[in-house]
């Protein structure tokens, strides 16, 4: 009895040493194949130094490595962003990528990236960066110093808001990139007309309304005639009109005649002076 316990126990042995050298080799054996499985698949990870640049590559403004636009909405926004460059030199170029890891937020990404591409004019800093990340579901616009005063934080959080984000709640994103890109176009361009150009000399006479150069060209000309009046009339001799109609007192009437006296005799017979 116990020689059969013995040999029953051992041949169970034997078959969990035989199963255990199987199941250590299947083991390794699938952990290499998933390993070569990550190694070869693309990852959504994506580095400021990989997105391609398309300014160097066909000298158009829009890079789309998320797959959101079709070739339609590409090249209509290529030409709109052309002709913003050649109105102003405002330079805008637009990425789309599936996910921003392992950068900590879409906003550093973007900032790393606007640097990295040194968009803008050197000279200028008037570059502006609409970078879209399907998977993080953010949108985030950077701009130069130049354009700290044409696009304030206020105003890019009003056109995310208003014009990108409904449209992307409504899975149209070309509708959303496009309409927003128009409403920065068109606040860019708005602004550029009223802010004198960074390189331009202007005068600040030529900031004064016309009205008020009006007014005060008018009221220097009445100054000046005023004055000349009163020059004239202060260089006239003093006259007494004899038969004038006015009312005079009685020490009134003593100083006209003493006054005429002077006009019509001698000083000494005037006021009763004997020389000698």
């Amino acid at each position: 009895m116990s020689d059969k316990f013995f040999r029953s126990l051992s041949a169970m042995m034997h078959h969990i040493k035989k199963w255990k050298k199987h199941f250590t080799y299947v083991t390794w054996t699938s952990l290499f194949c998933l390993a070569l499985i990550f190694a070869v698949l693309p990852s959504d990870a994506i580095e400021v130094e990989n997105v391609p640049n398309p300014r160097q590559i066909n000298g158009s403004w829009v890079t789309d490595r998320a797959g959101i636009l079709s070739s339609s909405a590409e090249f209509k926004l290529n030409q709109m962003l052309s002709k913003l460059d050649a109105q102003n030199g405002t330079e805008m170029a637009i990425v789309t990528v599936p996910d921003t890891h392992p950068y900590p937020s879409p906003k550093a990404f973007t900032t790393k990236l606007f640097n990295y591409w040194g968009i803008g004019k050197r000279n200028k800093n008037n570059g502006v960066l609409l970078m879209v990340s399907k998977g993080d579901r953010r949108v985030e616009i950077e701009t130069g110093r130049g354009m700290q005063k044409i696009l304030p934080n206020a105003t890019v959080n009003e056109i995310i808001q208003a014009e990108i984000i409904p449209r992307f709640q409504q899975n149209n994103f070309e509708g959303g990139i496009i309409m927003g890109t128009r409403a920065i176009i068109d606040h860019v361009i708005a602004k550029d007309k009223l802010l004198p150009s960074p390189g331009s000399k202007r005068h600040f006479l030529s900031l004064i309304p016309t009205y008020i150069w009006a007014i005060g060209i008018l009221g220097i000309t009445w100054t000046a005639i005023t004055f000349i009046w009163l020059l004239w009339n202060a260089k006239r001799p003093l006259t007494l009109a004899p038969n004038a109609n006015l009312r005079r007192s009685p020490r009134d009437d003593e100083l006209y005649q003493a006054f005429s006296k002077v006009k019509t005799q001698p000083l000494e017979e005037a006021y009763h002076i004997k020389s000698g």
